[in-house]
């Protein structure tokens, strides 16, 4: 019974207030969330909810790099904002791995890389 009146309170909630209070979410709390239920699946696959992807201390483990993968292509029609904050405790973060996605976000107005060691042609990749 419980259940059911949660899923109920969830569902008179509006379409764009769940988008905007998913906007204070990190990328991968957003993916985490996009799986609980099918509401909240089809929320979050929409591309207005991605209108910024920020990502907190990137590690170097697989599923890290896949699920900024899949955030990246979710949120490419309409991010306005990447934002991917680095551990510099943690192994080497491959950009480069990244940039085919970063370049198919068009409308991105800011990209901030944040504690991570950049060099002048991993940037220059990344802009052009």
């Amino acid at each position: 019974m419980a259940l059911q009146q949660e899923q109920d309170w969830l569902s008179q909630v509006p379409t764009d207030v769940l988008i905007q209070i998913t906007d204070y979410l990190t990328g991968y709390d957003k993916l985490c969330v996009r799986i609980t239920c099918r509401r909240l699946y089809s929320i979050l696959s929409d591309p207005r909810a991605w209108s910024s992807v920020i990502w907190q201390d990137c590690r170097r483990r697989d599923e890290d790099f896949k699920a900024l993968r899949l955030a990246l292509r979710l949120s490419r029609p309409c991010v306005k904002r990447i934002l991917i904050m680095y551990n510099p405790d943690s192994l080497m973060f491959p950009l480069s791995k990244f940039v085919p996605q970063i370049q198919d976000c068009q409308v991105v107005r800011h990209l901030t890389l944040t504690g991570m060691p950049l060099t002048l042609s991993m940037l220059e990749k990344t802009l052009i």
